[in-house]
């Protein structure tokens, strides 16, 4: 059994990625459960930087934030070489730590590759938890040639990481499916384990109770809510595009809460159509989330095409415990679209297809009955079958058999 844990992520509080609120709860919740965390993690971005120490013990969680390198978030090369450098500063600690077992997230990537390195060196154990598959996601994503040197080497260091891991967890069925297919991976470490939301402080809200909705007027509008990353992996334009086609309806209103690579095109292409139906508003003090969700009837979930699988949105749960309805942007071989589908919760469309994503945001509109039940589906199963204690309870059991 493994007594004392030490997370390895780049995301943590008081970051606002749903990333570090995930991986927040979870460490907090195994030290309830009677596990000794500790996490390895940068230092914030200066937005949210005040108040912060290098070192600090919150809610039972040691706390060790690493030195990091802060860029725009647009500029990739500079990024990567964030990223780089908080994995070297995490190798030089490992090297220097007595044998203890990690839980390492993979993003960075790169990560993956220091807890193999550990392990060899020091003797450490890991347990994988895959957010993005890497280098796929480059690599759908256009950034990488798929028979090149640097997918090569990726993909070999990958099995190196995954050949030693004491088990790999991954997020959905779908990602399952897709890690299975990695060569050399050996399937008997898979466990899936699906994300969550804090559902015992989000949960439906009637719109006349929520102070955040009153705060931006919002009162009888259908609201089609985004709220995080607006990033690369995101088809935000489809729905941005919608909104333009529906800019004649009054009572339906898009809102787009967060930061990302996409945001400036996207609120410049806003600004240019006058789109008097969108708004931004960047992310959130974490602290109003369960007002935030709530102000949205329906959720919007997006992938670009081809990354189905490599990943799994975790604003899905978050949405379902607010009670929205969902709209998938994705494609029918996804995470997201299976649950649509088994729970009846929303519509599935495929990226690209405005036609569709109009329509059935009029449906909503005009059918307040069908909207109600999506609704209702969505967060009667959210309790039902991605419970948060349902998804702590699997990572305590996993690590209580781990050697």
């Amino acid at each position: 059994m493994v007594e004392s844990l030490t997370f390895l992520t780049q995301h943590y509080f008081p970051e606002p990625a749903a990333t570090g609120q995930l991986l927040t709860d979870l460490a907090e919740q195994l030290v309830s459960q009677g596990f000794r965390v500790t996490v390895w993690t940068r230092k914030p971005r200066y937005a949210v930087r005040e108040g912060t120490t290098a070192r600090e013990c919150r809610h039972g969680v040691e706390i060790h934030r690493l030195a990091s390198f802060h860029i725009h978030r647009q500029c990739i090369a500079y990024r990567l070489t964030g990223e780089v450098l908080f994995s070297l500063s995490v190798a030089l600690r490992m090297l220097c730590t007595a044998r203890t077992h990690f839980l390492i997230v993979s993003n960075p990537p790169f990560l993956m590759w220091i807890g193999w390195l550990g392990s060899v060196v020091r003797r450490h154990t890991y347990t994988l938890l895959i957010h993005d598959i890497y280098p796929d996601i480059a690599i759908q994503l256009g950034f990488l040639k798929p028979h090149g040197w640097i997918a090569w080497l990726w993909r070999m260091l990958n099995r190196l990481a995954y050949k030693r891991a004491q088990s790999v967890v991954g997020l959905g069925q779908r990602m399952g499916q897709a890690l299975s297919k990695q060569r050399g991976f050996d399937e008997a470490k898979l466990k899936i384990i699906h994300n969550w939301a804090n559902d015992s402080r989000i949960r439906p809200m009637r719109r006349a109770e929520n102070p955040f909705a009153k705060r931006l007027g919002i009162r009888d509008e259908l609201v089609v809510l985004y709220s995080g990353n607006l990033g690369r992996f995101h088809d935000l334009e489809t729905i941005l595009e919608a909104a333009k086609q529906l800019e004649s309806r009054s009572d339906i209103v898009f809102l787009f809460i967060g930061d990302g690579a996409k945001k400036e095109k996207l609120v410049a292409k806003a600004s240019s159509w006058d789109l008097a139906n969108v708004r931004f508003l960047p992310y959130q003090p974490a602290e109003l989330l369960p007002y935030t969700i709530t102000t949205g009837d329906i959720g919007v979930v997006t992938l670009e095409e081809g990354t189905e699988g490599l990943c799994v949105p975790s604003k899905l749960y978050t949405y379902m415990a607010g009670g929205l309805a969902i709209l998938g942007v994705v494609g029918g071989s996804s995470e997201v679209a299976d649950t649509i589908r088994q729970f009846e919760c929303g519509v599935q469309v495929r990226q690209g297809d405005v036609f569709r994503t109009v329509e059935s945001i009029k449906t909503w509109a005009d059918r307040p009955d069908l909207l109600a039940q999506h609704k209702h589906n969505s967060y009667l199963h959210l309790r039902a079958v991605f419970s948060r204690q349902s998804a702590i309870d699997k990572y305590a059991a996993l690590f209580r058999v781990t050697r």
